[in-house]
């Protein structure tokens, strides 16, 4: 499922997430179950979704839907 994992050079990009304690903790608990690095399984993860438009538009739309302000997310 998840993607190999890349070593980082200079063509590697960083990106840095925000989320919940409780996303977190099921992601990383995912991840031991399933005995792949989170960042490999979030890797696999978002190729995947880029690959599928159909499923990639599903979720921006239900984004779209419960969107919270900009000013909101950062309290």
């Amino acid at each position: 499922m998840a993607a190999p994992r890349q070593p980082r050079n200079s063509r590697s990009k960083r990106l840095t997430l925000d989320l919940t304690p409780e996303l977190h903790r099921a992601l990383k608990v995912r991840a031991a179950e399933l005995e792949v690095p989170m960042v490999d399984l979030l890797r696999g993860f978002l190729t995947e979704a880029l690959q599928n438009p159909a499923t990639l538009q599903a979720l921006a739309d239900r984004m779209r839907e419960t969107k919270v302000p900009e000013a909101e997310r950062h309290r």
